[in-house]
């Protein structure tokens, strides 16, 4: 999900998350589906993550997070999804933690189930890169458990 920036007069920079790889990654994962929660609501979650810059009117600063940003952002999404709204920070009187751990359950399962034809694993997509067709991450402990039905159904 994160793109590193590399140029060849420069060594490897910090790990980038932009705001369009956002949306994909939450349109993938059916969360537009799921939640109640506006566009606006969910690029706010982007954008409140980020901690600020110096020059507000750089547009790659602006429209990226660092990878600490992206699981703040997760945080912020989580939440505003539980509330059905975005919150301001001190209206929180209860811990939120279990908040974020339902979330990347449903967000997770739905990302195993959309590559079940993979076996619920993520392959890396990098045409003429040497990490192209590997396995970058397993989910099949996220695939919903099948039925005795559904087992005899496949067996038939």
């Amino acid at each position: 999900i994160h793109s590193p920036l590399v140029s060849n007069t420069r060594p490897l920079l910090k790990p980038l998350f932009y705001i369009d790889t956002w949306s994909t990654f939450l349109t993938d994962t059916k969360f537009f589906d799921i939640s109640d929660l506006t566009r606006p609501e969910i690029k706010l979650c982007f954008l409140q993550a980020r901690m600020t810059v110096p020059d507000e009117y750089d547009r790659v600063a602006e429209s990226t997070l660092t990878f600490l940003e992206f699981l703040e952002a997760l945080c912020r999404l989580a939440d505003a999804h539980e509330h059905g709204e975005m919150r301001v920070a001190l209206a929180y009187s209860e811990p939120t933690a279990d908040n974020l751990s339902a979330l990347l359950q449903v967000l997770l399962g739905t990302l195993a189930l959309k590559n079940k034809h993979r076996n619920g694993c993520l392959f890396i997509e990098c045409n003429g890169h040497s990490m192209d067709g590997k396995k970058a991450c397993d989910l099949t402990k996220f695939l919903p458990e099948k039925d005795d039905e559904e087992e005899e159904e496949e067996e038939e």
